[in-house]
């Protein structure tokens, strides 16, 4: 509670504050509001919404995998049995043909960061992404069906025939199963038995897509109707989701991410088209996404959904973006003014409200404070939007107040930054004689005609009252920022960021008692290059300058500094031939040139009048006479290998940089290349 002049007023306009505020209420999701620290919105999600399409040109593919980068997709051509590659930031529909060996029948494609990996009939083959030659290859099982790759590009390769599921290694390189015949007798027995429709049906062999989980160790087989989920660690059947409540729902494909949310695609045309996800907990929700979804997939940060839809011949792309609910309700704490019957005066609200959403106001006096009404009759509402609110019919010693927020854009939310809550009531109508106020309904009306002069002036006196902040370079508004750098007879510069500028505003009684010195321009320099990063820091330079490394954003050489270079006129070149002359040189990795323009003014603002101030941004490179500071704006590299300049045991060195053989590239049997 504070006071000003004759008005007591409550204020929440602070995370803390709402917080504390904040009465409890049943946790219903779709009313609680988001508190943050400008307030309250909201309640947000992060959602998987559609942002973009590409047309691809005909081609006969099957299956499609994504590049850990993100943007590079590839697929194989049943055609020519070759791997086809799109570039999805180009948003070109052409296929590039890559120049790679013909499979036979390719089945299932895979990419990691050196590799990709193809599952050809029962053959798995590593493709070297930097040529496209084939580096090895491995057979596996009897009818293999289905394969992917974990983070550490372990391949996992599912066989229909075997009801078994193949790892290799890539660190020893080395083939082993996953499932002994005793796990693989428990698995099938379980789903037997769990599964009525499917008795003594061997439901492995009807999976569609395989898929691991990210972080969690688990397996996901996925079949006509239903999700498996089986422990990668012990092979045990851990659970099934079924899909029979989604009628018509016929799925395609699967992915997963980090949190353990799966998305699976749908190829059904009947009355539940949608794909859908399944989060951690079992719930399962629609994705914002129509259409037969052939294939889906998960970029690597998680922020991305491809779907390949319409046969193969169309890729949407959806991009996990903020959504907010369509309604959130804050109701606070009764705010008690410790008089009983007191009339309550005016609610203030500071909020933004963008197009398509809109803000309700609610409010109840009493003398009790045992709950908040649950009857809506009991609330009196507010019109919508209220910034300035007279509280009628507000009689008690203690005020409830309900905000309630409304969107009808998921992508927009109100906020509301903060309320003020006065009282007693006051109005401007005592002011006036009392045949004014003997009458109830004229009095009622000329109260809120009043009001709404009063509230003006109520701003107007509080910016008086609060006269001090404007005084204040961090707390000033930043019109003021001119009028307050007048006062220090400071000229406003617009080039300065407004945060730099309040600190030298707020630093200048200092600085001017060094002005004219070394100290205080660096100081001013120092101001305007700081980034809040501790590690860069201006340094004043003096004859020890054995401190001097590449976080260094200025440097300054004076004229008694070159005293042990006098007589070479190429340094003197470099620096400062006049003795009234001084030298400022500015590191290219923390200076840019635009900075460099506004540091020139700032000394030739505050160097003294008879000395000549050079500026000179350092070039990133070494370059012998000229300014070369080893560590600061150079350093020395590794040796490099270039052909007919180099020695070997000098500066070359004889070394591998892959694991294993390429065709026409490197081959030594026994070192890159083993006969399997």
């Amino acid at each position: 509670m504070t006071s000003s002049g004759e008005y007591k007023y409550f204020t929440l306009n602070a995370k803390e504050q709402w917080i504390e505020n904040n009465y409890p209420t049943p946790d219903n999701k779709e009313t609680i509001v988001d508190i943050r620290e400008d307030g309250i919105c909201l309640r947000s999600f992060k959602k998987f919404r559609h942002d973009n399409m590409i047309l691809l040109k005909t081609y006969q593919t099957t299956d499609f995998a994504l590049d850990p980068c993100g943007v590079l997709l590839y697929s194989i051509d049943l055609e020519t049995n070759r791997i086809l590659l799109i570039d999805l930031n180009t948003h070109n529909n052409n296929y590039e043909e890559i120049p790679c060996s013909e499979f036979l029948q390719p089945i299932s494609i895979k990419v990691g960061n050196k590799n990709i990996y193809i599952l050809d009939e029962n053959r798995v083959y590593f493709v070297a992404k930097i040529n496209y030659q084939i580096r090895r290859f491995f057979e596996i099982g009897t009818y293999p069906t289905h394969m992917n790759i974990d983070k550490d590009e372990n391949i996992y390769v599912f066989d229909s025939e075997e009801k078994q599921i193949y790892k290799i290694s890539s660190k020893d390189m080395k083939v082993s199963t996953v499932l002994t015949d005793k796990e693989k007798e428990r698995i099938i027995l379980e789903l037997s038995t769990s599964s009525p429709i499917n008795n003594n049906r061997n439901i492995l062999t009807e999976v569609i897509d395989f898929e691991l989980g990210k972080k969690d160790g688990k397996i996901y087989l996925l079949t006509n109707n239903s999700l498996l989920i089986i422990n990668l660690l012990d092979g045990r059947f851990e659970n099934k989701i079924n899909f029979a409540s989604l009628p018509g729902f016929q799925p395609s494909s699967l992915a997963t991410d980090s949190n353990g949310n799966i998305f699976i695609g749908n190829i059904g045309e009947s009355e539940f088209q949608s794909s859908i996800k399944i989060d951690n907990t079992g719930n399962i929700s629609q994705i914002a996404f129509n259409g037969n979804a052939n294939k889906i997939m998960l970029n690597k940060a998680e922020d991305t959904l491809l779907i390949v839809s319409n046969g193969n011949k169309q890729i949407d792309i959806l991009k996990l973006k903020e959504t907010f609910s369509s309604t959130g309700v804050y109701i606070s704490k009764p705010f008690d003014s410790l008089k009983p019957d007191l009339q309550w005066h005016r609610l203030s609200l500071d909020a933004a409200i963008p197009a398509n959403t809109f803000i309700e106001v609610f409010y109840h006096a009493s003398n009790s404070t045992i709950s908040p009404p649950s009857s809506e009759d009991q609330w009196t509402k507010s019109p919508l939007n209220p910034r300035d609110l007279l509280l009628n019919n507000s009689l008690g010693r203690y005020l409830w107040i309900k905000i309630a927020l409304h969107t009808n854009n998921e992508f927009n939310s109100p906020k509301v930054k903060g309320i003020s809550l006065f009282y007693p009531r006051q109005s401007y109508l005592r002011y006036l004689p009392s045949i004014y106020q003997e009458n109830e309904g004229s009095k009622e009306f000329l109260e809120k005609y009043l009001s709404l002069y009063e509230t003006l002036f109520l701003s107007i006196e509080a910016k008086i009252i609060n006269f001090s902040h404007y005084l204040d370079p961090r707390s000033t508004p930043e019109g003021f920022l001119p009028w307050l750098s007048s006062w220090l007879s400071l000229a406003y510069d617009e080039t300065w960021p407004k945060n730099k500028f309040r600190i030298f505003i707020e630093k200048s009684p200092d600085i001017f008692l060094k002005r004219g010195t070394r100290e205080g321009l660096l100081e001013m320099i120092d101001i305007f290059l700081d980034n809040d990063d501790k590690s860069h820091k201006t340094m004043n330079i003096s004859e020890d300058t054995k401190n001097t490394d590449k976080d260094l954003k200025v440097m300054v050489f004076e004229d008694f500094q070159l005293d042990c270079v006098k007589d070479n006129k190429e340094y003197l070149k470099l620096y400062c031939i006049d003795p009234y002359s001084f030298c400022v040189l500015l590191n290219p990795l923390m200076v840019d040139q635009k900075a460099v323009t506004i540091v020139k003014k700032i000394i030739e603002n505050e160097k003294p009048a008879h000395t000549i101030g050079n500026v000179k941004l350092l070039e990133p490179w070494f370059y012998l006479g000229m300014h070369t500071y080893l560590n600061i704006n150079t350093c020395l590299s590794e040796q490099v290998f270039i052909l007919g300049r180099s020695a070997l045991s000098r500066d070359t060195k004889m070394g591998t940089y892959e694991d294993s053989g390429q065709m026409d590239v490197r081959s030594r049997m026994g070192k890159d290349i083993i006969l399997t």
